[in-house]
């Protein structure tokens, strides 16, 4: 009788920290965290449908991708929501399943620019490419297409 090999998988934990200076105020950069997020979301970081990314900011709602004919992608669910200063997002995040994590974003007012915080934080079953991965994503996300967005919309 073959003998049978039995691994468990390892747990493993990730946390990744931004904190990106904004040179607009925490309501204008609050609207294109949700209203406007599918403006300045880089495709490449949605899945392979390329669908249209959706914030519906009220608590128990949706970050998801909408494909299209009811079809879609639910990354994650609204937790916690104070208008302009922060939003939670709890869910896989674009993660491989079974790994759940807590995006949260805080706006930090200073004067008529904002600190704006990302942290995000997963436990799971995270292979290890994947935390350098998300950490470039994030960066490349809120260091850089954030904020030409931001600066195109400016009249």
């Amino acid at each position: 009788m073959p003998e049978e090999s039995v691994t468990t998988p390892k747990i493993e934990l990730m946390h990744i920290e931004l904190e990106v200076p904004l040179n607009f105020t925490p309501a204008r950069v609050f609207k294109a965290l949700t209203q406007e997020i599918d403006a300045w979301w880089d495709k490449e970081y949605s899945t392979v449908k390329r669908g249209k990314v959706i914030l519906e900011v009220e608590l128990g709602k949706r970050l998801y991708e909408d494909w299209g004919h009811g079809n879609g992608t639910v990354f994650g669910m609204v937790t916690t929501v104070e208008k302009d200063k922060v939003l939670e997002i709890e869910g896989h995040l674009g993660m491989d399943k079974p790994a759940q994590g807590l995006l949260r974003f805080e706006l930090v007012a200073q004067g008529t620019a904002t600190l704006l915080k990302v942290t995000h934080r997963a436990t799971g079953i995270i292979r290890p490419y994947a935390i350098h991965v998300f950490a470039q994503g994030w960066k490349n996300l809120f260091e850089v297409r954030l904020p030409a967005y931001l600066e195109q919309q400016e009249p």
